[in-house]
């Protein structure tokens, strides 16, 4: 299911233009400022972009030079199940849209299109490789199904590379080792999928208990993540410290075996309290140290630029 809206003319050459300055988030020096932050460091908000456009339920974001990319979901009708983790018993799977929004600096809509293939409606955090914009989209409950489908940025035309019996909330492509990597519901497994030359998925056919390894060094629900090189995932997401009390931040695991390299809470909220790594969230490299983009917020939302400064050069 897609159906693709333009809203400008223009987008084309820019984001032409952006391919060929190849702007990615993946660099040495990217994950060498990642790895030094700190509680020390100092945060100052430096920008508030006020989106033009309503965004639902947003999830994943991507910057791709001067423009950015939004996942997001519209639910027309919830599910309804009984029980929990892998023994419930769904009564109704719900409905809704899943849109890829794609808008620029300003916050003005500059194309958009729909995400989803009948009860999979809720797209994820999502990443880039320098040719394709990886979504999974997955049933709105855990353990459900997924489809993982890989995106032109040019066009939005959506491709499905396959369907899996689990709910992927977030995936990164490995490109240093050509595997996709996806996180299910809050993270508690991840699962691998090895591409080919044609970064087609090799063995589609399989289940998610082939392809899983637990997380047993985190509790971050992960939200959105990037693969930044260096056999690096950076995951944003929430952790809950219980009685109802949850906190926001990121880490960086090691791809190969998910060893927890890094992590960092952030406290950072909305005037509402919302935490800023609540869902959609991307990151880059400054002269100065790094630049966060955070959309926490739902239906009329905001992007919020943070600068943190860093002691790496």
């Amino acid at each position: 299911m897609m159906r693709t809206i333009v809203y400008s003319s223009i987008w084309l050459f820019s984001i032409c233009c952006t391919f060929l300055q190849a702007q990615t988030v993946k660099s040495f020096e990217l994950n060498e400022q990642l790895m030094s932050v700190s509680s020390l460091n100092k945060w100052e908000l430096t920008d508030i972009v006020p989106l033009s456009f309503k965004t639902y339920h947003t999830q994943g974001m991507l910057k791709i030079g001067d423009t950015f990319y939004l996942t997001a979901v519209r639910v027309t009708r919830p599910p309804k199940y009984k029980g929990k983790g892998r023994n419930r018993t769904v009564q109704d799977e719900g409905a809704g849209i899943g849109y890829l929004f794609h808008f620029d600096q300003k916050g003005n809509l500059i194309k958009q299109t729909e995400l989803g293939e009948g009860a999979a409606f809720h797209p994820g955090g999502m990443d880039y490789d320098g040719q394709y914009i990886w979504i999974p989209i997955t049933k709105y409950y855990p353990y459900s199904e997924s489809i993982i489908v890989r995106v032109d940025p040019m066009t939005l035309e959506a491709e499905k590379m396959t369907t899996i019996d689990d709910s992927i909330g977030a995936i990164i492509h490995d490109t240093d080792n050509q595997t996709l990597i996806g996180m299910n519901w809050d993270a508690r497994e991840f699962l691998y999928w090895p591409l080919n030359q044609q970064k087609e998925i090799i063995h589609p056919e399989k289940k998610a208990a082939e392809l899983q390894v637990s997380n047993k060094q985190s509790s971050l629900a992960i939200q959105d993540a990037k693969y930044i090189g260096q056999n690096q995932l950076l995951g944003f997401g929430l952790t809950n410290l219980g009685n109802g009390k949850r906190i926001g931040g990121f880490e960086i695991r090691d791809t190969r075996n998910q060893a927890l390299l890094h992590q960092l809470p952030l406290s950072l909220k909305t005037t509402k309290g919302i935490f800023m790594t609540n869902n959609p969230c991307t990151v880059e490299r400054t002269p100065k140290g790094l630049r966060f983009y955070f959309i926490p917020e739902d239906n009329l939302s905001t992007l919020y630029i943070y600068t943190c400064i860093t002691n790496v050069k």
